[in-house]
Protein backbone atom coordinates (compact mmCIF):
# COMPACT_ATOMS: atom_id res chain seq x y z
CA UNK A 1 0.00 0.00 0.00
CA UNK A 2 1.10 3.55 -0.68
CA UNK A 3 1.17 5.50 2.58
CA UNK A 4 1.64 9.14 1.62
CA UNK A 5 1.05 10.47 5.11
CA UNK A 6 4.01 8.60 6.58
CA UNK A 7 6.05 7.36 3.66
CA UNK A 8 8.46 5.33 5.74
CA UNK A 9 5.57 3.13 6.87
CA UNK A 10 3.49 1.02 4.55
CA UNK A 11 6.41 0.59 2.16
CA UNK A 12 8.51 -2.47 1.60
CA UNK A 13 11.15 0.04 0.51
CA UNK A 14 11.76 3.07 2.69
CA UNK A 15 12.59 5.42 -0.18
CA UNK A 16 11.55 6.03 -3.74
CA UNK A 17 14.65 7.27 -5.50
CA UNK A 18 16.46 7.15 -8.79
CA UNK A 19 19.34 4.76 -9.43
CA UNK A 20 20.28 6.57 -12.62
CA UNK A 21 23.03 8.63 -11.01
CA UNK A 22 21.23 11.93 -11.28
CA UNK A 23 20.28 12.04 -7.63
CA UNK A 24 16.58 12.34 -8.41
CA UNK A 25 14.08 11.31 -5.77
CA UNK A 26 10.39 11.65 -5.10
CA UNK A 27 9.07 13.94 -2.41
CA UNK A 28 6.17 11.84 -1.19
CA UNK A 29 4.54 14.78 0.57
CA UNK A 30 4.32 16.63 -2.78
CA UNK A 31 4.36 20.19 -1.42
CA UNK A 32 2.34 22.51 -3.60
CA UNK A 33 0.09 19.79 -4.99
CA UNK A 34 -3.46 21.15 -4.54
CA UNK A 35 -5.94 18.86 -2.82
CA UNK A 36 -9.63 18.79 -3.81
CA UNK A 37 -10.89 20.19 -0.52
CA UNK A 38 -14.55 21.13 -0.86
CA UNK A 39 -14.37 21.69 -4.64
CA UNK A 40 -16.49 18.62 -5.34
CA UNK A 41 -19.46 20.40 -3.78
CA UNK A 42 -19.56 22.52 -6.94
CA UNK A 43 -19.70 19.47 -9.21
CA UNK A 44 -22.57 17.30 -8.03
CA UNK A 45 -23.17 16.13 -11.60
CA UNK A 46 -19.67 14.63 -11.52
CA UNK A 47 -20.45 12.88 -8.23
CA UNK A 48 -23.54 11.31 -9.79
CA UNK A 49 -21.51 10.05 -12.75
CA UNK A 50 -18.68 8.73 -10.60
CA UNK A 51 -21.13 6.82 -8.41
CA UNK A 52 -23.18 5.54 -11.35
CA UNK A 53 -20.35 4.19 -13.48
CA UNK A 54 -18.03 3.06 -10.69
CA UNK A 55 -20.98 1.13 -9.25
CA UNK A 56 -21.25 -0.90 -12.45
CA UNK A 57 -17.89 -2.49 -11.62
CA UNK A 58 -18.01 -2.42 -7.83
CA UNK A 59 -15.34 0.29 -7.69
CA UNK A 60 -15.14 2.91 -4.95
CA UNK A 61 -16.34 6.00 -6.85
CA UNK A 62 -13.88 8.19 -4.99
CA UNK A 63 -11.02 6.69 -7.01
CA UNK A 64 -12.61 8.02 -10.21
CA UNK A 65 -13.07 11.38 -8.52
CA UNK A 66 -9.40 11.41 -7.49
CA UNK A 67 -8.21 10.36 -10.94
CA UNK A 68 -10.17 13.11 -12.66
CA UNK A 69 -9.01 15.66 -10.08
CA UNK A 70 -5.38 14.90 -10.84
CA UNK A 71 -6.10 15.11 -14.57
CA UNK A 72 -8.14 18.33 -14.72
CA UNK A 73 -8.89 19.72 -11.24
CA UNK A 74 -12.50 19.24 -12.47
CA UNK A 75 -12.01 21.89 -15.15
CA UNK A 76 -12.00 19.79 -18.34
CA UNK A 77 -9.79 20.99 -21.16
CA UNK A 78 -10.17 20.32 -24.85
CA UNK A 79 -6.85 20.55 -26.64
CA UNK A 80 -5.63 19.28 -29.98
CA UNK A 81 -4.57 15.87 -28.74
CA UNK A 82 -6.13 15.41 -25.26
CA UNK A 83 -9.64 16.18 -24.11
CA UNK A 84 -12.23 15.97 -21.39
CA UNK A 85 -12.61 15.26 -17.71
CA UNK A 86 -10.13 12.38 -17.82
CA UNK A 87 -7.88 13.91 -20.52
CA UNK A 88 -8.01 11.00 -22.92
CA UNK A 89 -5.35 11.13 -25.61
CA UNK A 90 -6.01 10.81 -29.31
CA UNK A 91 -2.83 8.72 -29.60
CA UNK A 92 -3.53 6.27 -26.80
CA UNK A 93 -7.33 6.01 -26.75
CA UNK A 94 -8.72 7.02 -30.11
CA UNK A 95 -12.23 5.76 -29.32
CA UNK A 96 -12.20 7.60 -25.98
CA UNK A 97 -10.78 10.73 -27.60
CA UNK A 98 -13.71 10.89 -29.98
CA UNK A 99 -16.15 10.99 -27.06
CA UNK A 100 -16.81 14.64 -26.24
CA UNK A 101 -19.25 14.08 -23.37
CA UNK A 102 -17.69 14.12 -19.89
CA UNK A 103 -20.31 11.64 -18.72
CA UNK A 104 -19.36 9.20 -21.47
CA UNK A 105 -15.69 9.71 -20.63
CA UNK A 106 -16.53 8.79 -17.04
CA UNK A 107 -18.16 5.60 -18.28
CA UNK A 108 -15.02 4.74 -20.28
CA UNK A 109 -12.78 5.63 -17.32
CA UNK A 110 -14.71 3.27 -15.04
CA UNK A 111 -14.40 0.44 -17.57
CA UNK A 112 -10.68 1.09 -18.07
CA UNK A 113 -10.15 1.29 -14.31
CA UNK A 114 -11.92 -2.03 -13.75
CA UNK A 115 -9.95 -3.71 -16.55
CA UNK A 116 -6.64 -2.45 -15.14
CA UNK A 117 -7.55 -3.58 -11.62
CA UNK A 118 -8.27 -7.05 -12.94
CA UNK A 119 -4.89 -7.15 -14.70
CA UNK A 120 -3.16 -6.02 -11.51
CA UNK A 121 -4.83 -8.77 -9.51
CA UNK A 122 -3.86 -11.43 -12.04
CA UNK A 123 -0.26 -10.19 -12.02
CA UNK A 124 0.48 -10.27 -8.33
CA UNK A 125 -1.13 -7.22 -6.68
CA UNK A 126 -3.60 -8.69 -4.19
CA UNK A 127 -4.42 -5.54 -2.23
CA UNK A 128 -7.43 -3.57 -3.54
CA UNK A 129 -5.77 -0.21 -3.00
CA UNK A 130 -2.68 -1.34 -4.91
CA UNK A 131 -4.92 -2.51 -7.75
CA UNK A 132 -6.56 0.93 -7.84
CA UNK A 133 -3.19 2.67 -7.91
CA UNK A 134 -2.07 0.33 -10.69
CA UNK A 135 -5.17 1.45 -12.60
CA UNK A 136 -4.11 5.06 -12.05
CA UNK A 137 -0.64 4.30 -13.42
CA UNK A 138 -2.24 2.57 -16.41
CA UNK A 139 -4.32 5.68 -17.12
CA UNK A 140 -1.27 7.92 -17.04
CA UNK A 141 1.58 5.75 -18.33
CA UNK A 142 -0.55 3.64 -20.64
CA UNK A 143 -1.60 0.02 -20.48
CA UNK A 144 1.76 -1.18 -21.80
CA UNK A 145 3.68 1.21 -19.54
CA UNK A 146 1.91 -0.02 -16.42
CA UNK A 147 2.46 -3.67 -17.37
CA UNK A 148 6.14 -3.00 -18.00
CA UNK A 149 6.54 -1.25 -14.64
CA UNK A 150 4.88 -4.12 -12.78
CA UNK A 151 6.88 -6.74 -14.69
CA UNK A 152 10.10 -4.93 -13.74
CA UNK A 153 9.08 -4.26 -10.13
CA UNK A 154 10.73 -6.33 -7.41
CA UNK A 155 8.94 -6.92 -5.12
CA UNK A 156 5.54 -6.56 -6.77
CA UNK A 157 4.35 -3.35 -5.13
CA UNK A 158 3.27 0.16 -6.07
CA UNK A 159 6.37 1.68 -4.49
CA UNK A 160 8.56 -0.65 -6.56
CA UNK A 161 6.62 0.39 -9.65
CA UNK A 162 7.28 4.03 -8.76
CA UNK A 163 11.00 3.22 -8.61
CA UNK A 164 10.85 1.56 -12.02
CA UNK A 165 9.03 4.54 -13.53
CA UNK A 166 11.43 7.00 -11.91
CA UNK A 167 14.46 5.11 -13.18
CA UNK A 168 13.49 4.53 -16.77
CA UNK A 169 10.05 5.37 -18.14
CA UNK A 170 11.27 7.94 -20.66
CA UNK A 171 14.27 5.80 -21.61
CA UNK A 172 11.98 2.82 -22.24
CA UNK A 173 9.12 4.57 -24.05
CA UNK A 174 10.77 7.69 -25.49
CA UNK A 175 8.16 10.12 -24.16
CA UNK A 176 7.04 11.65 -20.89
CA UNK A 177 8.82 12.54 -17.68
CA UNK A 178 10.13 9.83 -15.38
CA UNK A 179 9.33 11.88 -12.30
CA UNK A 180 5.86 12.86 -13.46
CA UNK A 181 4.98 9.22 -14.14
CA UNK A 182 6.34 8.12 -10.77
CA UNK A 183 4.55 10.88 -8.86
CA UNK A 184 1.19 10.29 -10.54
CA UNK A 185 -0.07 7.46 -8.28
CA UNK A 186 1.07 9.41 -5.23
CA UNK A 187 -1.04 12.39 -6.34
CA UNK A 188 -4.05 10.14 -6.95
CA UNK A 189 -3.67 8.56 -3.51
CA UNK A 190 -3.44 11.96 -1.81
CA UNK A 191 -6.50 13.22 -3.69
CA UNK A 192 -8.39 10.02 -2.84
CA UNK A 193 -7.56 10.33 0.87
CA UNK A 194 -8.69 13.96 0.86
CA UNK A 195 -12.00 13.09 -0.85
CA UNK A 196 -12.53 10.19 1.58
CA UNK A 197 -12.15 12.61 4.48
CA UNK A 198 -15.21 14.48 3.19
CA UNK A 199 -17.37 11.85 1.47
CA UNK A 200 -18.44 8.36 2.46
CA UNK A 201 -18.60 5.65 -0.14
CA UNK A 202 -22.38 6.15 -0.03
CA UNK A 203 -22.78 9.93 0.34
CA UNK A 204 -26.58 9.75 0.17
CA UNK A 205 -26.91 7.33 3.07
CA UNK A 206 -28.27 8.93 6.20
Amino acid sequence: MLDTTNPCNGYKETTVSSDSGGGSSLNLSLPGFPLPGNQLEKHQNYVKWFIKYAGMYNIDWRWLAALSWVETKWKPEYKEDIIGLFQYSQKDHNSRFNVRSDEQQTAFAALDFHTAMDKAKKNGLSNTEDQCLYAAISHNAGVAGAKWALDEANPKSISSMCNVLLNGYRQRWGVGSNKEKAEYPIKVKKAYDDICSRYSINPNKK
